[in-house]
């Protein structure tokens, strides 16, 4: 099917398996000549023991190597016939028209650069979690791709979001859009996390995802929008509640901590908003082990949390796309004591 499909990616494999196909070759040719040596050792006094030393060394680097090769095709192989049955299938509506429109003018830009790379499109963040508002929120995208991305890829992705950001498109200025290898996605794994990456407050370049990428898959596992592509769930590893746990409360006492004086990207009062029902959030996630939208984390809070937040939460509902610079005390203070709580 591969072949039939996607003939560029059916080369690409048959130039893994034909190294493999050598560096099996050459580890018999070695194991070969290594025992000829020992069979034959008194013909060669002093030179069978050095040689047969280098054949055992080299034979086993060159199955190692075919070993390697081998289980990447095989990798390759599953990829792209992940990244076709995807492709094949129909693509899904996010409820807001204008957006997608905009989202199938995106998807036919991102496949176009992508080609056989593409996997799906998926959206999380609160278009997901049924807290879109169309005239503050944005696009928060995940891109699956089959494997890394080659530099050239990269370079023509970085090209193709200059050119929507000249657009005068609304959407265009709202995007978040993370290109992540599927095999990223499968689990969260700390050693290997820096993928191309574009949002509102940062330019398209190669990024690391941290553990709120653990968040952000598991919102694409259990809530997310298909743009195109088959369910998340094939692609995703269910993530336990202890992993979500440990990851929300990873944030709070590694990355919220830095912001406890009082930063001056946190004056706005949409700032503050996003600081007190981010913490809201974590809150829920930290009692309850599941994760909801940031209006619903509010609600729970204002009924579980103490007295004295209630109308700090209710004024961040309220604030949510202010940009008039208010004072920090009330918010500050809400979050301190949001992460000496799970410190």
């Amino acid at each position: 099917m591969v072949r039939l499909q996607k003939p560029e990616a059916a080369s690409e494999i048959d130039r893994v398996e034909a190294d493999s196909k050598f560096f099996r070759s050459f580890t018999i040719a070695l194991l070969i000549v290594g025992s000829y040596f020992l069979c034959t050792h008194f013909l060669f006094p002093t030179q069978w023991l050095p040689v047969l030393v280098s054949c055992l060394v080299l034979s086993t680097l060159s199955l190692l190597r075919f070993m390697d090769l081998r289980w990447k095709r095989t990798e390759l192989t599953y990829q792209y016939f992940i990244a076709s049955e995807l492709n094949s299938q129909a693509t899904h509506s996010c409820g807001y028209p204008d957006v997608h429109a905009f989202l199938q003018q995106f998807l036919t830009q991102v496949r176009a650069v992508l080609k056989q790379k593409f996997v799906g499109m998926y959206l999380y963040g609160s278009l997901a979690l049924d807290d879109f508002d169309p005239s503050s929120s944005d696009l928060d995208i995940l891109v699956a791709t089959a494997s890394e991305l080659p530099s050239e890829i990269v370079a023509a992705l970085k090209a193709m979001h200059e050119k929507i950001q000249e657009t005068d498109t609304e959407w265009a200025k709202r995007l978040e859009v993370s290109y992540t290898p599927v095999a990223a996605l499968r689990l969260y794994d700390p050693r290997n996390t820096h993928y191309p990456f574009i949002s509102t407050i940062s330019p398209f370049g190669i990024t690391e995802h941290g553990r709120d990428w653990i968040i952000n898959r598991y919102i694409i596992r259990e809530k997310g929008i298909v743009i195109a592509g088959l369910s998340p769930q094939t692609l995703i590893a269910p993530i336990s509640e202890d992993e979500l746990k440990a990851a929300v409360r990873y944030i709070l006492c590694n990355s919220w901590t830095q912001h406890t004086s009082g930063p001056e990207w946190m004056r706005p009062r949409k700032n503050q908003a996003f600081t007190i029902l981010t913490m809201c959030r974590a809150w829920h996630v930290l009692k309850k082990g599941t994760i909801v939208s940031k209006p619903q984390a509010a609600a729970w809070a204002q009924k579980e949390l103490a007295s004295q937040w209630k109308p700090l939460i209710k004024r961040a509902l309220l604030w949510r796309a202010d940009p008039q610079i208010d004072d920090m005390t009330e918010t500050l203070s809400f979050l301190r004591a949001t992460i000496e709580a799970f410190y």
